[in-house]
């Protein structure tokens, strides 16, 4: 009768390296699928933002928020945040807004999947500048928006802001409707690490990819300047459209950030880029 054995030591080994090296070689392309996933479920959040940005134009006359440093009539002043402004058409009514449902009432979409948890969870404040994690959460009682969270954020340039506030943020630099030339090149929402943001062309990029120091009222092309997805942000332009757009090239003369953003690129030309992006194109 012959005798049946088993595995020997060597076969064993043999077998756990050729699993190992199949593993490494799946590995990154195990990777790349998450990213792709991630990508497409973060673009597919801004198409919804997309929608929800037409939505509300058309029912305010095509005219944008009045931004946090004025009032909006039409609401009794909560349309000054986008948060608020918005709400009813991705959440619901205010009042349906709790802690325990916030995360029911909206936040899903209001967060890219590679940063769902919040800088409030992770280090006790509402925003950081990493591109992991989600700014928020704010407080019940915040003017911006009870409970909100997100990273997500707006083009505060598309705002229509009735009269000057500050010399710092022109008021003459904001695109107040969306009924304008060139629309496909102005950018309304994108990937973010603060809920609002005005670049200037002047404006450098962090100097750190993770834990970057985020000012408050200046270089704000630093909040959007986040390394979510491979070099690149998910943008959603004026014509609607998304598109997946280089860090670089948020500087580029095309991105129409403000109304005369084509002469300030051109005079200030690209930053110095940190080690960090210098190897991207």
């Amino acid at each position: 009768m012959q005798v049946r054995r088993g595995f020997t030591l060597i076969e064993l080994l043999v077998v756990i390296a050729v699993i190992a090296l199949l593993m490494s070689i799946m590995m990154p392309a195990l990777q790349m699928a998450k990213e792709q996933a991630r990508q497409a479920i973060c673009q597919g959040n801004l198409k919804q933002w997309s929608l929800i940005w037409s939505m509300y134009l058309q029912d305010n006359d095509y005219r944008f928020v009045e931004g946090h440093q004025g009032v909006a009539a039409s609401d009794g002043g909560g349309g000054r945040y986008w948060t608020n402004a918005l709400r009813p058409y991705y959440a619901g009514s205010r009042s349906d807004i709790s802690s325990r449902a916030r995360r029911d009432k909206g936040g899903e979409i209001r967060c890219c999947p590679t940063a769902k948890k919040t800088a409030t969870e992770e280090w006790g404040h509402i925003w950081h500048g990493d591109p992991r994690v989600a700014w928020g959460i704010l407080s019940e009682d915040d003017p911006m928006g009870p409970y909100d969270f997100g990273s997500y954020g707006m083009n505060h340039w598309c705002c229509d802001l009735q009269k000057p506030r500050e010399d710092r943020w022109p008021w003459e630099f904001h695109w107040r409707t969306c009924d304008v030339k060139g629309a496909a090149q102005v950018p309304v929402f994108a990937d973010a690490w603060w809920m609002s943001f005005r670049p200037r062309a002047f404006d450098e990029p962090p100097e750190r990819e993770y834990g970057a120091q985020i000012e408050s009222g200046v270089n704000n092309m630093r909040r959007v300047c986040v390394n979510r997805h491979k070099g690149h942000v998910n943008v959603v332009f004026m014509d609607w459209s998304v598109r997946k757009t280089g860090l670089k090239d948020l500087w580029g003369p095309e991105m129409k950030w403000h109304r005369e953003w084509t002469q300030e690129a051109a005079q200030f030309g690209e930053p110095l880029w940190p080690h960090w992006m210098r190897g991207m194109n």
